[in-house]
């Protein structure tokens, strides 16, 4: 493991009370090999999609912590799947990591919403993304398995893995959290959490009191 090595992904936004933009050409992945003092953008010669030309949004990237040279990130236009791609060389070159096109079957229409990838500790060929739902590949993308079945919530925004057993996942998502032991086929939902989600707060600019 080389601790120089980085990669980021940067996600130009702008939000307004009544609009904004959610793509913009700065959006895309980024390589460092020196621990972060310079860094270079990855593009369409680093097979990645061009984000002067195509709208891109929200990226995900995820390191394989047991082989880190692999690597997925996960690309979308604001609004759905745009590209899922593999690195084996440290994020020099990537490929299509979703070549006959199962993932998307996860995917909803606000997508700049999510875009999270996690790639199993131990095997670099296991993979999640979370998005509506929750897909995983067993193969590095070649197919994709549904995990999101009727135990638990949509709209999935976070994943970890248990240190030393990875079978064991805990997942967050608009339902709240939840646990599976048998990575991912079943989920147990964490009941009575002592909190709540404000999801949104109005002002009133006449009197902000």
């Amino acid at each position: 493991i080389n601790p120089d090595n980085l990669l980021a992904a940067m996600w130009q936004r702008t939000r307004y009370p009544n609009g904004g933009s959610l793509t913009g050409a700065t959006s895309g992945l980024y390589r460092s090999t020196n621990g972060g003092d310079n860094w270079t953008a990855l593009g369409p010669a680093n097979g990645l999609p061009n984000s002067a030309t195509t709208p891109v949004g929200r990226i995900g990237v995820s390191i394989s912590r047991s082989n880190p040279n692999v690597a997925y990130t996960l690309f979308n236009n604001a609004s759905t799947y745009l590209g899922f791609f593999k690195t084996t060389n440290g994020g020099l070159n990537w490929t299509n990591a979703n070549p006959n096109g199962g993932l998307q079957s996860g995917f909803s229409t606000f997508s700049w919403y999510f875009g999270n990838v996690r790639v199993h500790p131990t095997d670099p060929n296991i993979v999640y993304v979370l998005d509506y739902e929750i897909m995983k590949s067993t193969n590095s993308g070649t197919s994709w398995i549904n995990q999101t079945t009727g135990d638990i919530h949509v709209d999935n925004h976070a994943l970890a893995f248990k240190p030393g057993d990875p079978n064991v996942i805990i997942e967050g998502n608009d339902g709240g959290i939840y646990n599976s032991t048998n990575s991912g086929s079943n989920w147990t939902k964490v009941a009575a959490l002592p909190f709540t989600q404000y999801y949104e707060i109005g002002l009133d600019k006449t009197n902000p009191q």
